[in-house]
């Protein structure tokens, strides 16, 4: 690695000389709010597309700084094409992430990695990357699902316990376990199976 810590310093400072107006400037826009409440809302729904853009920028920029600066076997590494390229990419993958209530997030953010991991060079051969989007979807639904399973499972199980809760509250008799107990047991036995489903 032949970077240097005032390279370093300089890029830090760029990006928050970037970023600290546009901060202070969201920060500011609620002062407006009574004046020119249209202003203040696109104001503040332009701010998220433009940071998800931002990073995108700084993602690529922090790469291409990195694998400039690095060296193996005295052949350099180097990343091409362009940040801004990379900025709009993530915010498109944001925003169908964002459409489809991120049931695409695995899939959008292996080929965000695979553009990232194709524009790399080391000497003159290209970095490649051929991951399945398929493998990452299925295990990211799988994922989901076990979640959405134990969610449920205990929803269930406090649902159960509803009726109970009144009187233990106000300091009525408990109620006895096992009224509870058909509830309660049924999260473990349900994680088996799903884990077994798995």
């Amino acid at each position: 690695y032949t970077g240097r810590g005032r390279e370093l310093l300089l890029g830090y400072a760029l990006a928050l000389g970037v970023l600290l107006p546009l901060l202070l400037g969201l920060e500011a826009l609620p002062t407006l709010a009574w004046r020119w409440p249209l202003l203040v809302t696109l104001g503040s729904l332009a701010a998220y597309p433009g940071f998800v853009f931002l990073t995108g920028l700084a993602t690529f920029s922090a790469r291409r700084y990195l694998l400039s600066r690095t060296r193996w076997r005295g052949i350099r590494f180097a990343l091409t094409g362009r940040a801004r390229s990379h900025g709009a990419r993530m915010l498109l993958y944001g925003l169908l992430a964002l459409i489809t209530g991120g049931l695409t997030l695995p899939l959008l953010r292996n080929r965000l990695m695979a553009h990232l991991i194709g524009q790399a060079w080391y000497g003159s051969e290209r970095f490649r990357y051929d991951g399945p989007d398929g493998v990452l979807q299925r295990r990211y639904l799988k994922a989901g699902g076990l979640m959405l399973g134990v969610g449920a499972l205990w929803v269930g199980a406090l649902a159960g316990a509803l009726p109970f809760l009144p009187r233990l509250l106000r300091g009525l008799e408990p109620p006895e376990p096992p009224t509870l107990l058909p509830a309660l047991a049924g999260v473990p036995a349900a994680l088996l199976l799903l884990s077994a489903l798995w």
